[in-house]
């Protein structure tokens, strides 16, 4: 069993919107869960390649394989051994305004996982969680990387505005860099999904950090330490079954009846500005030479 593709990334870049869009076409089947996370996670990878095959079981006759974990192209060890594994297979990378990206990550961290205990924007970024907010937005040496590896025949790149500027152009796109029937048209191709934050409300700080505390994790990749953990193993179970998101919704109501119910984080453009100036203006600029394409759609809203 051979994978024909693999969306890498990056992660709050409408992946899950890609995910849904190719697992209703006819000649794809995709894994049958999203983020498999087997190359980015030695203890997931050690377990052999029938292990990672298992996740395709169902899928039979002619069709295309393909999976989507976002979080490959964040690491260069991840992605030589997808190359040493499947060195012919073509690559999708989907890529958002990196501000509008991190502030999401941010959002879905806070508010739908319940475990970001600091408010404070600019001060969360150069916390615990900086490579999921921070590095994963900066997409220019990924992509380098990537492409260097696999070649830029093997590797399409699309963007979170043309997916909402219109979806029929970008699916057709990806249908064609697939090599499958490109006049299918998924029934959910314009439904927005996974979105964060709506509908949930803010942490108290005292039940955000215990939750961070308890899902904090470290993960190793060819030997290599990820991430962040400082919560012992035998603590987690316990704290797993007080702390969840829906607990933390209803102490939130017991402690403050007035809290008000997030729908929807409207960051205003000044820290927006910051964080684009600070931590992302010059990789824009570098990846837009690699790619030879305009991001002024990012970059005109900072001027």
């Amino acid at each position: 069993m051979n994978i024909d593709f693999i969306g890498v990334g990056a992660a709050r870049c409408s992946t899950t919107w890609l995910y849904e869009c190719l697992r209703e076409h006819p000649e794809i089947c995709m894994s049958k869960k999203k983020e498999l996370h087997f190359f980015d996670n030695d203890n997931n990878f050690h377990k052999g390649i029938n292990y990672y095959r298992n996740f395709f079981s169902p899928c039979l006759g002619e069709r295309k394989l393909g999976e989507i974990t976002p979080r490959y192209m964040l690491y260069a060890e991840a992605m030589k051994r997808i190359k040493k594994e499947f060195p012919k297979l073509k690559l999708i990378i989907s890529l958002r305004d990196p501000v509008d990206r991190a502030l999401s990550q941010y959002k879905y961290f806070r508010f739908n996982k319940k475990k970001e205990p600091i408010s404070d924007i600019e001060y969360a970024f150069d916390g615990d969680y900086k490579e999921d907010y921070v590095t994963k937005s900066l997409y220019y040496s990924q992509v380098k990387k990537t492409i260097e590896l696999f070649g830029a025949d093997q590797v399409l790149i699309i963007f979170d505005f043309e997916i909402q500027r219109c979806p029929e152009l970008i699916i057709k796109k990806i249908f064609k860099f697939l090599d499958v029937d490109t006049s299918y048209v998924p029934k959910n191709i314009k439904e927005r999904v996974n979105y964060s934050q709506v509908g949930f409300y803010e942490p108290a700080y005292i039940w955000a950090k215990l939750n961070q505390f308890q899902k904090q994790s470290t993960r190793q990749v060819c030997g290599k330490n990820y991430g962040v953990d400082r919560c012992p193993s035998f603590l987690k179970p316990l704290l797993r079954n007080i702390v969840s998101y829906k607990i933390v919704n209803k102490i939130n109501v017991v402690l403050d009846e007035n809290v008000p119910k997030k729908t929807g984080a409207v960051f205003d453009k000044e820290l927006k500005k910051k964080l684009h100036d600070k931590y992302f203006k010059n990789d824009i600029c570098d990846l837009e030479h690699l790619i030879h394409t305009s991001l002024d759609e990012w970059k005109e809203k900072y001027e």
